[in-house]
């Protein structure tokens, strides 16, 4: 196997390719969060509101609008569907893999970069976050190429990747927020007082003062233009509620303990987080020899500490983290491979058997417990009972690990390697074209097509299913009371209601008849529809 060859290297890119556009116009918007910001974006292009994001006829303050603004396009290219709404997700993150393959082959050799273009796109948590009509492929792709442009131009004094990493930190900005500028800030801070290279800030205080101009030119006219064409509704709604309360307090019961992020990044990894603990590791006894990897590994614990502050937890926060996490394995592996450890520590880490009782063990828990999670979660939902069966071929995870252990075992690294990134790429491929598609024809939207497809009067009482919208393609009308929903339908015969089981037990008087009921994938509520009964 020749980690050089041109034609390896154009199969890794062709692979990258079909793994981030894997399956994504083969099953409906379904989460809630997607759904609203897909129909967020074609609401805006239907109304040609190009700078306050609306979903529904109402102020969505969630997130800046750089997404929708590609979602727009997207739509305007390819028509209103679930591909389009997906497209720029998946693009940006093969146009992520290939900037880790860029900035690995920049500062250390291409077999670096090889080894870490395979650890990032191996990921199944990765690939499932470039999957997904929302902010994050964007902010995820801008961070890196912020990241990519700081450490450059520090290890090779080139301006331009200066100027890149402040445009890339402005348009992060565009896609999720401050938080595009709080962590580039911290972590080069870090950085540069780690190293003893705090200096570095007045000797290029003109060219940081030449950055934050252009962060600014590309960040503020967007946010004073929807303050005030908002009247400061979406201002207060983003920065107060969904940035300093999101931070501050548990929203949405997405909690847990400070340590969660970081077995988030173990999970993140697999399978090749086998050999995380060994490189942090050799990254910090390198650390004076090689201060890129040093940097690299204070921006993944300042991304994964930060978010562990955070009292809102989930687990794609730390995903930015995940390609400079790559690179350090993708170096680490490279070291072993030239047996390029330092010696007092060669010996230890280049053990076969070290490596299979710490990392290749841990690796084969995880990995036996995805398909038999999936299949005890599947069989104690009724919804999912019948789609049981979709848990059986992720066994491809932990027979890559046990053949990774043998092989290390053999001491045979290109073997392991082999092993991890060939079970996991399948498994990646299997769940977006099979297994996921399976999954979301049972969502309700999909479920109840026959009854809302064709029907002009639809209305929502007080809480439904976004996906509804998108659905639909056209906003729907949602009444809060039970005394204007009677009155509504006395006026509109036929009409046919969204709502949830909640609300619907709710409403104290009326007859109806409920048309159909189905839970919501992966969430709480209980979709119905229901209308007034015509037995009087």
């Amino acid at each position: 196997m020749k980690f050089s060859d041109g034609k390896l290297l154009i199969l890794i890119f062709v692979l990258s390719f079909a793994l981030f556009f894997s399956g994504i116009g083969l099953y409906d918007i379904f989460f809630l969060d997607e759904a609203k910001n897909a129909a967020c974006a074609q609401e805006m292009l239907m109304n040609k509101s190009w700078i306050v994001p609306t979903f529904n006829g109402e102020i969505r303050t969630d997130k800046p609008p750089l997404h929708y603004y590609f979602m727009i396009i997207s739509y305007y290219v390819f028509g209103y569907s679930p591909f389009a709404a997906r497209f720029f997700s998946a693009l940006f993150g093969f146009l992520s893999s290939m900037l880790v393959y860029y900035l690995s082959c920049k500062i250390y050799n291409k077999r670096v970069a090889l080894l870490s273009l395979l650890v990032f796109i191996s990921s199944i948590h990765i690939t499932f976050q470039f999957h997904w009509a929302a902010p994050d492929p964007y902010l995820i792709f801008f961070m890196l190429l912020a990241f990519s442009g700081i450490i450059i131009y520090d290890k090779k004094k080139e301006t331009k990747w200066l100027w890149i990493a402040f445009a890339a930190i402005g348009f992060g900005t565009l896609s999720k927020g401050p938080v595009s500028i709080v962590l580039p800030a911290i972590a080069t801070f870090l950085y540069l007082i780690f190293t003893k290279k705090i200096r570095w800030v007045s000797q290029n205080a003109h060219r940081v003062g030449f950055g934050s101009l252009i962060v600014l030119i590309i960040v503020i006219p967007w946010y004073i233009m929807v303050h005030f064409a908002s009247n400061g509704v979406w201002t207060e709604g983003f920065f107060l509620e969904h940035n300093f309360n999101r931070f501050l307090s548990e929203k949405e019961g997405h909690g847990g303990p400070f340590v969660i992020m970081f077995i988030f990044v173990l999970t993140g990894l697999l399978p090749f987080s086998a050999f995380i603990f060994h490189a942090v590791r050799n990254v910090w006894i390198n650390r004076q020899k090689d201060q890129t990897g040093f940097f690299m590994l204070i921006i993944g614990l300042t991304i994964v500490s930060f978010f562990s502050i955070s009292r809102t937890k989930l687990p794609g926060y730390i995903t930015p983290s995940l390609p400079f996490f790559a690179i350090i394995i993708g170096s680490y592996i490279d070291r072993i491979l030239n047996k390029n450890l330092q010696d007092s520590y060669a010996k230890k880490t280049y053990m076969p058997k070290d490596l299979m009782w710490i990392g290749g063990i841990l690796v084969l828990i995880l990995s036996i417990a995805i398909p038999i999670g999936i299949f005890i979660a599947f069989k104690n939902e009724q919804l999912f009972q019948d789609v049981a069966y979709l848990a059986f071929p992720f066994g491809i995870l932990p027979v890559g690990a046990l053949l990774a252990i043998y092989f290390m075992n053999k001491g045979n690294l290109k073997k392991v390697i082999i092993a991890y990134a060939g079970s996991s790429i399948i498994a990646v491929f299997y769940f977006h074209i099979i297994a996921l598609p399976a999954i979301v024809e049972l969502n309700p939207v999909n479920r109840s097509k026959e009854i809302w497809q064709d029907s002009d009067l639809i209305v929502a009482y007080q809480r439904y299913n976004p996906a509804y919208n998108f659905a639909l393609q056209r906003n729907i009308d949602v009444i809060g009371n039970e005394q204007n929903l009677l009155r509504y339908i006395e006026e509109h015969p036929g009409t046919i209601i969204l709502s949830t089981r909640e609300k619907l037990n709710e409403l104290e008087r009326g007859d109806f008849d409920v048309l159909f009921e189905g839970k919501d994938l992966f969430e709480n509520p209980t979709s119905v529809i229901f209308k007034k009964s015509e037995m009087n």
